[in-house]
């Protein structure tokens, strides 16, 4: 898959994760926009918060589990979507048999 394909396919999953974890936790809003969740999701490794007008976060915990929730659909959307090619490597060990 291209790179930019790659990087648009994570920020729009990382945009549903973002809705997602929204949804579970009353703590996280994201005023009712689309589009704010798009822009977290770019923003997302930043200060989210900070940036990100509307989108906001209140307390310690619903932090935490957010974290998790967007972990979690991250990892198994990137598992899904970009599975890793087997024997990884194994195209410099057979080039360096050779030599």
């Amino acid at each position: 898959m291209p790179f930019a394909l790659r990087l648009a396919v994570s920020r729009a999953v990382d945009a549903l994760a973002l809705a997602l974890t929204a949804w579970v936790f009353s703590g996280v809003t994201v005023g009712g926009s689309a589009s704010t969740l798009v822009v977290a999701a770019l923003v997302f490794a930043l200060l989210t918060d900070e940036i990100v007008g509307g989108f906001r976060i209140h307390g310690f915990w619903t932090l935490a589990g957010a974290t998790v929730v967007v972990w979690a659909v991250g990892a198994a959307a990137g598992h899904w979507l970009f599975p890793r090619k087997r024997g990884r490597g194994g195209r410099l060990r057979r080039l360096a048999a050779r030599t």
